[in-house]
């Protein structure tokens, strides 16, 4: 039986509104570099043609993470 717990409209994860943007932004950065982390080290796993298609996905986390550093910088000048 299925009740409210399994039902895919239910509300599992979110960001707290009060949440400010620089913790937001630091959680965010903290995010994608474990997720790019994780992903060098799986690559090192894999055999060549995976790898290359791992390493890809680790460089656009980093492109990520560069994104986010400037979003930082900007939230810092401003206060």
């Amino acid at each position: 039986m299925c009740n409210d717990s399994c039902n895919p409209s239910v509300k599992l994860f979110s960001v707290r509104p009060e949440a400010n943007t620089e913790a937001l932004l630091a959680n965010a950065y903290e995010t994608i570099a474990g997720a790019g982390a994780m992903t060098s080290e799986f690559a090192e796993t894999l055999p060549s043609q995976q790898r290359y298609l791992a390493l890809a996905i680790q460089q656009m986390i980093e492109l990520g993470l560069m994104l986010v550093e400037a979003a930082q910088d900007r939230v810092d000048q401003v206060a």
